[in-house]
């Protein structure tokens, strides 16, 4: 993002404000921007000082007493376009990755994934037989304890199983097909900047001054001396974007617990979908008992078993909406 995109960004977030505060706002942001270009640093590096945009707009706009706050509704679908985005980005890469290789890579590729396979189904095998040997264990009176129990075993193998199983798929995702995508990039950005490098000693050496040749005076000898060195000396702001790319770069572990995050919340979703169109009917359920018990028709039994099944149920919308939204829900 560039400095016009920029400005034309921040008037359009904060046009809720007075156009005098807008413009005293955005002169601030500005200069920063072009004290900064007069540093050395690119646009798209300053704007970066700022951090998230939407976050500084909300700093800017709380600052002026304005409501920043969102709805659940719209937090939770800004978290399901934000996850599917990142889906989609990574299968994007997947398969340019994929396309980029040889006939060669594309055979090796394949073979591997059938060993990915077949190790997946030893291991989805081991987990099953262990299971099933757990769950023998419980087949005793009462016959209800125990069903519940092998229930319990069947789904955390389930469970365990998948785990293992897109760590693995992730893995190979990660490891095998998209990391060959980055070290051919990295390989042509190293060369990119060897030979820039390269470049730039070589115009170095033929514009480097003669030690015979006098080209300052000797009043202001040490003023030129140090515009030199300044002209000379590389600015370390380039190296320290570098720096913080490289801090910004997540380890394997924490993208593996992403990628698994991300399927689990898919799967939590296709689940909250039917869930909530089964609480819309016990809601009506609901309502209609409590009505035949005011007027005299119904048991206040049923209507109490029924509250409490009504705000269980409930509450198990609302974790798993906070869960699929990242918890940022009110």
């Amino acid at each position: 993002m560039n400095k016009l995109k920029f400005e034309t960004y921040l008037r359009e977030k904060l046009s809720i404000l007075k156009q005098s505060e807008i413009d005293e706002i955005i002169n601030e942001y500005l200069q920063h921007i072009d004290m900064r270009k007069a540093d050395g640093v690119s646009e798209e590096a300053a704007i970066k000082d700022f951090g998230d945009l939407d976050d500084l707009v909300d700093e800017i706009l709380d600052a002026y007493k304005i409501d920043t706050s969102k709805d659940q509704f719209e937090n939770f679908s800004n978290n399901i376009k934000k996850w599917l985005n990142t889906g989609l980005d990574f299968i994007n890469k997947i398969t340019n990755s994929i396309f980029k290789r040889s006939g060669t890579e594309m055979v090796t590729l394949v073979v591997e994934f059938v060993l990915v396979l077949v190790l997946l189904w030893v291991v989805s095998l081991v987990i099953d037989i262990v299971s099933t040997n757990v769950m023998r264990i419980f087949y005793y009176s009462p016959y209800f304890i125990g069903r519940i129990i092998r229930f319990l075993v069947r789904g955390l193998s389930l469970l365990f199983n998948l785990t293992i199983s897109l760590s693995i798929l992730y893995w190979f995702a990660t490891e095998r097909v998209i990391k060959f995508e980055t070290s051919d990039t990295y390989i042509k950005t190293s060369l990119k900047a060897k030979n820039k490098k390269e470049l730039a000693q070589k115009q170095k050496d033929l514009f480097e001054p003669s030690d015979d040749i006098n080209i300052v005076k000797e009043t202001a000898s040490d003023y030129q001396t140090d515009e030199i060195i300044l002209s000379k000396t590389i600015r370390p702001e380039a190296a320290l974007e570098d720096l913080k790319v490289q801090a910004s770069k997540e380890s394997f572990s924490q993208k593996l617990f992403k990628g698994n995050l991300f399927v689990i919340k898919m799967i939590v979703l296709l689940i909250l979908i039917p869930m909530i169109v089964v609480g819309v009917f016990l809601g009506i359920a609901f309502v209609i008992v409590v009505y035949n018990t005011i007027i005299g028709y119904g048991s206040i039994g049923i209507s109490l078993i029924l509250s409490g099944v009504f705000l269980m149920y409930f509450y198990l919308l609302t974790v798993g909406i906070n869960f699929v939204s990242g918890g940022k829900t009110k």
